[in-house]
């Protein structure tokens, strides 16, 4: 299993630098963003969440003129919530927000995106009030 990650991580590096050459995660760009490993913490520790566990997390649209991250899960319905944070610095590209299905609930959660220039991989980090999440992986441009 750690071998096939780490194989399939190779490839999305090399993946990510040939797309890159072209492209740059600079915000003018909607991108598509693939969650390729996933952690879920809580007090008794981590977990690894498979296919089914992240459902349609596993793939996120990011689309910066309407500041929205989506995702579309299971009978077509679209999940969305709003990307309050755009910043650049030392050529990475850092979105953050507030779960907003979930904002006055106790369960609110908050997120940060964090996407590398010009390799294009991706960590996202996501915190509720008794568990957090980290998931590693990649965004491409999209049209």
């Amino acid at each position: 299993m750690m071998r096939t990650l780490l194989t399939l991580s190779a490839v999305l590096l090399f993946a990510g630098t040939a797309l890159a050459e072209d492209e740059h995660y600079d915000g003018s760009d909607p991108l598509l963003c693939t969650v390729m490993n996933a952690r879920q913490c809580d007090i008794n520790g981590c977990e690894l969440m498979d296919d089914a566990a992240l459902g349609a997390r596993k793939f996120m649209r990011v689309d910066f003129k309407d500041k929205r991250l989506t995702t579309t899960a299971f009978a077509d319905v679209t999940l969305a919530t709003a990307i309050d944070s755009i910043t650049r610095k030392d050529n990475r590209l850092i979105l953050q927000g507030i779960d907003e299905a979930s904002v006055e609930a106790e369960d609110a959660k908050a997120w940060t995106l964090l996407i590398a220039d010009p390799t294009g991989m991706m960590t996202m980090t996501v915190a509720g009030e008794e568990f957090a999440t980290v998931a590693l992986g990649a965004c491409t441009p999209v049209e």
